[in-house]
C-alpha cells in the first residue's frame, strides 16, 4: 500500500472505526501528575547530602592563650562593661560556635544590650535571655559596630 486508502481502511477496520471511545474507569490525571511519573528519583539517598556536607566548609577556632594580645584586650573590656553594666550597654560579641559535624565551626556576631557579667559561671547575659560564655568571645565591641 502506497498511500491511504479508504477502501482498504473501511475493509479492514469497518466494524469498528465508527464506535465510540470507550470511557477509561480510572480518573484522568492532570498534566502535573502525569509528569511526575517521569520525575528523576534519588537512587542513593542521602548521597547528595553526604557530598554537600564535605563541600561545606567551616572556620578554624580561635587558637589564643592567657598571654595572647587578644585574651588581653577581651579581659580589658569585660573590666570596662562592669564599670557600665549599670547602663546596660550595648554590645557586639563575636564569638565562635563549634560546628557539630565536623571540625572548626562558624564566627558570629551578637549584638544586644548587656544585662549581667557573671564571673563565676563566665557567661554575659542579655536583656533578650541571650546568655553567651566567656570561652566563645573572640571579640568585643562596645556599643554599635
Amino acid at each position: 500500500m502506497t498511500g491511504f486508502d479508504i477502501e482498504q481502511t473501511l475493509l479492514k477496520y469497518g466494524d469498528i472505526i465508527h464506535l465510540q471511545r470507550p470511557v477509561s474507569k480510572y480518573v484522568k490525571a492532570n498534566a502535573e501528575q502525569r509528569a511526575s511519573q517521569f520525575m528523576p528519583f534519588d537512587a542513593l539517598t542521602g548521597y547528595s547530602d553526604a557530598i554537600d556536607e564535605v563541600d561545606r566548609v567551616t572556620d578554624e577556632a580561635p587558637d589564643f592563650d592567657e598571654n595572647s594580645l587578644q585574651y588581653q584586650e577581651i579581659n580589658e573590656k569585660i573590666t570596662i562593661l562592669k564599670n557600665i553594666i549599670d547602663q546596660t550597654p550595648e554590645i557586639t560579641l563575636r564569638i565562635f560556635r563549634p560546628d557539630g559535624e565536623k571540625a572548626g565551626g562558624e564566627y558570629l556576631n551578637v549584638t544586644g544590650h548587656l544585662r549581667r557579667i557573671d564571673e563565676t559561671n563566665r557567661i554575659f547575659s542579655f536583656t533578650d535571655t541571650k546568655d553567651i560564655r566567656f570561652e566563645s568571645v573572640v571579640k568585643i565591641t562596645i556599643g554599635r559596630c
